[in-house]
Formats: C-alpha cells, structure tokens, sequence
C-alpha cells in the first residue's frame, strides 16, 4: 500500500520516502547503507522494481490483441530465426543516434 503512493512521485522522492520507510520499520537500518538495508529487508531495489514492470509490460505487448502491439515491427520468419546466432522474434534496430530510441526500441534490444 506504501509503495503505490509513493511511487508516484520523482525518483528522488521515492528513494527518500523509502529510505524513511524502511527506518521506521527496521530501526537497525537508519545508519547502514541503502543497499544493505534493502538486503535486511529482503526488498528488491527500485531500479530492479522497474525493470520488472518494463519487462511485464513489454510481454503484455506481444500479445496480438494488445491495442498497441500494431507498434511492433513484423515478425521474422522461422526460416530465418533457425539459421541464425542469436534467434529473435523480431528484428533488432540500431540507431546511430538517441534521437529516434523509445521504449519499444529499448524492449526490443532487452526483453525478448
């Protein structure tokens, strides 16, 4: 319940009322690093956090009754995935510069 509130705010807001969290729960953490507090309270960190949510999301994604999944390039054929190293769905995309890079562009190169 916590987690829901607080992550709706920026990033540094978020790691902040964390760290605040977790020193009202666990009292030995107020002085320890964030990262051995995180372990003490076996919590994953918040960068993990959201990259769990991108890589749920981006499978709920592939789904062809997903509204957005027309977003997606056109699959490979199996033909040519079985004859290649590194086998995937759909093609990769290299772009030269970060202007045209968006999350499906990301996702495509880190979850599938």
């Amino acid at each position: 319940m916590i987690y829901k509130i607080v992550e709706m705010g920026s990033g540094k807001d978020v790691f902040l009322m964390r760290k605040i969290v977790e020193d009202i729960i666990y009292p030995v953490t107020t002085s320890t690093p964030y990262w051995v507090a995180l372990q003490y309270a076996e919590l994953p960190s918040l960068s993990d956090r959201r990259d769990k949510l991108r890589c749920d999301f981006f499978r709920k994604l592939l789904n062809p009754s997903n509204c957005i999944h027309h977003l997606l390039p056109p699959r490979r054929d199996t033909v040519i995935t079985s004859r290649l190293r590194r086998a995937t769905t759909y093609p990769r995309q290299r772009n030269r510069t970060n202007c045209y890079k968006s999350f499906i562009h990301h996702a495509l190169l880190k979850y599938q």
